[in-house]
Formats: structure tokens, C-alpha cells, sequence
């Protein structure tokens, strides 16, 4: 429905991406995976934790963090753990919390998301938070 929104000209530059998403824990104890990441060819994709903060605290908790790197984006923002300003979104000139695609280590329905102060946070898949679909363009 995103994509299909969006006007023509930005669809027909829009190129498919290689989504590589974890199942949380890589340390091989998931009980939620058999340790396999999916993999998709997407037009627009929800960002993993790797791509919008360092890796740094990431590295046991997304089995797909090795296959990921933070966003140029990102990175010339210095997104980090402990700074993290450069995440932030806004809906209306409001800061918003929105998802990312990283199953949290802890439980079945929880993903990481996008406090509304830039931080991470994993709550329960049932909240109603936004998204920041990213896609890449040739």
C-alpha cells in the first residue's frame, strides 16, 4: 500500500533490495529459531538494529547483525547506543517511536523499535508504534 502511494517517477527509481532479518539470539539457545535469517528481495523494508545504531550491543541479540552495517545515514549522524538523537522521527512535528525489523532476544512478540527519543526499546508487537520504510534508488 506504501509503495503503491508513492508517486511514479520515485517508484520507477526505486530498486530491489536483499533484506537479510535475523531471529533474535545468535548464540545458538533461541528457542523462537532454528538459527537460519529470512531472507527477501524488498522494494521498501523496515531497517534492522545494525543499520540504525552500532553494533556494538547488538551482537548476541540479532543473528543477522553479521550480514548488516549501519547506514551511511546513520553513521555521518553518529547514531550510537549512547547518542542517539539522529534516530529520531517526527509525525507532525512530534517525536514519534516507530519499529524496526530485529526480533528482541527476550520473547516471541516483542521487536526492537525507535523510542521517541532516538533510544532503543523492544515492547510487545501489539503496540501501535510507526514505521520508517527505507528503499534504495538507482
Amino acid at each position: 500500500d506504501i509503495y503503491n502511494a508513492l508517486p511514479s517517477v520515485l517508484k520507477s527509481a526505486i530498486i530491489d533490495t536483499k533484506v537479510v532479518s535475523g531471529h533474535g539470539l545468535s548464540d545458538g539457545l533461541n528457542r523462537f529459531s532454528d538459527g537460519t535469517n529470512f531472507i527477501s528481495t524488498d522494494k521498501l523494508y523496515l531497517l534492522s538494529v545494525g543499520e540504525i545504531w552500532e553494533n556494538g550491543v547488538f551482537t548476541n541479540n540479532d543473528s543477522a547483525i553479521n550480514s548488516t552495517r549501519q547506514l551511511d545515514y546513520y553513521k555521518k549522524l553518529e547514531v550510537t547506543t549512547s547518542n542517539y538523537l539522529g534516530a529520531i522521527k517526527q509525525l507532525n512535528g512530534i517525536n514519534t517511536m516507530w519499529w524496526s525489523r530485529s526480533p528482541s532476544p527476550n520473547a516471541d512478540s516483542t521487536f526492537y523499535a525507535v523510542n521517541n527519543d532516538g533510544d532503543w526499546y523492544y515492547p510487545d508487537a501489539n503496540r501501535t508504534h510507526g514505521i520508517s520504510p527505507a528503499f534504495r534508488i538507482k
